[in-house]
């Protein structure tokens, strides 16, 4: 018997759905809040273990329906722990929904970038701007474009820095991979960020892992 649409969010948000439950999945995460909501917090849950913090604990239901996910994984693979490598863009695949929400385009779309992004093919969209930063410019929606958003995938090797710069509008930044310093605070994987028009500031790579920052904004200038 198939399990409830409600069991099958981290299979969704992890990539693990075939297209035709995928598809299932997703029309009617259109039509129902609670299946939103339950979304948003395995998200959440997802990018609390990525981000490795021990103290931190999803609610009980939530790790549940993780834990209950990963079972019938192994089931599927006949293993006890259903280990798999990741394809082009699946490690983003958790942040699905919230790209798709901050960039105003379909769930589709946004996978397509972040596997764009994130392949090692001759198609590669970063270009270089800075010592150790690299940029990739992405594609936003109609709705965020008429507003002049515009939104670009940062790659700062480790220790990197980018440089200090002023805010002509709002920004919205998430956290893909790495961890982010900014005017003494840290940012790891999963992390969303916010500043406000007419701020300013720098920040920089932590020295272990490459940061990879989704940046969605209306406008900056240099220093």
């Amino acid at each position: 018997m198939c399990p409830p649409l409600i069991d099958l969010v981290p299979e969704y948000l992890l990539g693990g759905l075939s297209a035709e439950e995928r598809h299932r999945f997703e029309g009617a995460l259109a039509s129902s809040e609670e299946l939103r909501r339950e979304v948003r917090e395995v998200q959440e849950a997802l990018a609390l273990g990525a981000a490795s913090v021990p103290a931190l604990q999803p609610p009980p239901h939530v790790r549940r329906r993780i834990l209950a996910s990963l079972d019938r994984a192994a089931e599927r693979t006949g293993d006890r722990v259903a280990a798999r490598s990741f394809h082009a863009g699946e490690r983003f695949f958790g942040f699905v929904t919230e790209i798709a929400r901050a960039l105003a385009l379909p769930l589709d779309a946004v996978r397509k970038m972040l596997e764009s992004i994130d392949g090692d093919g001759v198609a590669n969209p970063f270009r270089p701007i800075l010592p150790g930063v690299s940029m990739a410019h992405v594609m936003v929606g109609a709705p965020l474009a008429e507003r002049g958003g515009e939104a670009a995938v940062l790659r700062l090797r480790p220790g990197a820095r980018f440089p200090e710069h002023h805010h002509v509008g709002d920004e919205w930044a998430l956290v893909l991979a790495g961890t982010g310093h900014d005017a003494g605070q840290i940012y790891e994987t999963g992390s969303i960020i916010r500043y406000r028009s007419g701020t300013s500031h720098d920040f920089h790579a932590g020295d272990a892992d490459e940061l990879v920052l989704l940046v969605v904004h209306h406008g900056v200038k240099f220093h």
